[in-house]
């Protein structure tokens, strides 16, 4: 599994020819066999034998290209409104996307729910980009830290995290308590000014 933010490995495997550009629009790809010996040498190099036993024992592994993508300005426009997947494309390492999505539905179903007009369905759909943007922004560049940290594309990075030279704080970055908003993000319940502000949205 690799990982490619913004559509970095895409050019990086592209570019040092692992890949044609055909080959790279899918998202899971079949493997040559010069692939899987640099797998193979990579592996002995970073994961403890019993796991490059396993690598080596897998007759026909594959690579699955993991995309993300920088946290959107906006997620309504008018009357139409991202969720899900959709708003905030993210990466399996911070095991957030399920449970975002989830509370992206909670939260706009709340925000319509106290629209007492049509005319007014634009204050709604505000008030759930108010309250959700900020939040997946956050947890979206956080699983992107995650990946490029746990597959060592962080090596460039302005603070690379060296596992051999980490204290136990700077390993708390790695459990999945440090997900920002883990212990709970912000409802429409929860932004009583901005309700009072705009009366429930009534005319």
């Amino acid at each position: 599994m690799e990982y490619a933010s913004g559509g970095e490995l895409f050019e990086r495997i592209c570019k040092a020819g692992r890949f044609s550009e055909d080959e790279g629009n899918s998202v899971t790809m079949k493997v040559s066999t010069e692939m899987i010996e640099q797998m193979h040498k990579e592996a002995e190099e970073t994961w403890v034998p019993e796991l490059v036993r396993v690598m080596k024992e897998t007759s026909e592994p594959f690579v699955n290209v993991i995309y993300d993508c920088d946290p959107l300005e906006q997620v309504v426009w008018d009357n139409v409104v991202l969720v899900g997947d959709a708003a905030h494309p993210t990466t399996p390492h911070g095991l957030r996307s399920t449970n975002m999505s989830i509370l992206d539905a909670a939260v706009l179903g709340q925000c319509i729910n106290k629209c007492t007009s049509l005319e007014n369905l634009g204050l709604a759909l505000k008030e759930y980009e108010t309250i959700r943007l900020p939040v997946t922004s956050r947890q979206v560049l956080h699983s992107r830290r995650l990946g490029r940290i746990k597959q060592g594309l962080d090596r460039d990075d302005p603070e690379p995290f060296n596992p051999l030279e980490a204290s136990m704080v700077d390993c708390q970055v790695l459990q999945q308590k440090s997900m920002p908003f883990f212990m709970g993000a912000p409802t429409s319940d929860d932004q009583c000014g901005f309700c009072e502000r705009v009366e429930l949205y009534e005319v």
